[in-house]
């Protein structure tokens, strides 16, 4: 195996290898790699026929040495193609060798060796199989949210290319205000969103009241066959007359009866896991890993 910098990958052989994969997320286009990422480049594996695997990885470089981060809005990273237990246990000994401190979601457990300081925590994302009819997914919703789904308002739902206004609401949220988001996240989520090579693969949907007022919204990616929920925004009066429950209800009913995923991207927040998995969805285990190769890294 050998790593390369993103100008260095074959593209039309890295899209092979996403091909292999059911449901990718969308961030593994290289297009939105090159507007979320500073830098970004991946593990392959080469054969005859082009590559036989691909690991992309996000990175700093800081006086020559190599930090593997995630940038906000790529929750983990995985290998795609046809990899085997092998490959797989030389790839930890690669990152280790390449990296001098890791934090960053992995889809795997590694072991990584020759670390000073290495810590996996485990985390949680919620997802539903989109596969069944309407009727079957609602009867696996819980009887809260059927609840809320009833009680929502006269409300409707407007198709945007601007998510402005979601970010927004989101910002100006008590959600908002704790959150570790910065200016600059927002900004890269919005560039992200409007990108001339991006624009395509998201859906920007508010909703508004009776009185014409935009009081939620959600953000969704689409890519290969994978819905992913990224970013929404509330108000108060959007969590008065269930502006979510109503969005996201919607959205299942829209989708429903298809190959889909809708990817909630999880929380290990309790209150936040058990909102997604009130519409049906099912748990996945991803990592953080934590790691250091010196003591004097910071």
């Amino acid at each position: 195996m050998i790593w390369l910098d993103s100008k260095h990958i074959d593209i039309p052989n890295y899209k092979l290898c996403l091909q292999q994969v059911a449901h990718p997320p969308f961030y593994y286009n290289p297009s939105v790699l090159n507007v979320l990422c500073k830098n970004w480049g991946a593990f392959v594996q080469p054969n005859s026929n082009g590559y036989q695997w691909v690991f992309p990885l996000s990175y700093k470089k800081i006086a020559g040495w190599f930090y593997l981060n995630n940038p906000f809005f790529i929750q983990k990273f995985e290998v795609f193609g046809d990899i085997s237990t092998d490959d797989l246990f030389e790839l930890q000994n690669q990152i280790a060798l390449k990296f001098i401190k890791i934090k960053a979601n992995l889809a795997y457990q590694f072991n990584l060796q020759n670390f000073h300081v290495h810590q996996v925590q485990s985390r949680t994302n919620c997802v539903l199989n989109l596969n069944s009819d309407y009727t079957t997914l609602y009867a696996n919703f819980s009887q809260n949210h059927k609840r809320n789904i009833q009680a929502a308002g006269d409300l409707q739902i407007k198709s945007t290319n601007n998510p402005s206004q979601i970010i927004t609401l989101f910002k100006t949220s008590d959600v908002g205000k704790l959150s570790n988001y910065t200016e600059k996240d927002y900004l890269r989520l919005y560039h992200l969103i409007t990108h001339p090579l991006c624009a395509n693969f998201f859906e920007v949907l508010e909703v508004y009241n009776s009185k014409k007022e935009c009081i939620a919204g959600g953000i969704f990616a689409h890519f290969n066959h994978k819905i992913t929920f990224i970013f929404s925004g509330n108000s108060p009066q959007g969590y008065q007359e269930k502006a979510l429950f109503f969005l996201l209800n919607q959205s299942i009913q829209k989708y429903a009866n298809s190959n889909y995923i809708l990817d909630f991207e999880g929380s290990d927040k309790e209150s936040l896991q058990r909102f997604y998995q009130g519409f049906g969805a099912q748990k996945q285990s991803y990592y953080l890993h934590h790691a250091k190769k010196y003591k004097w890294v910071i």
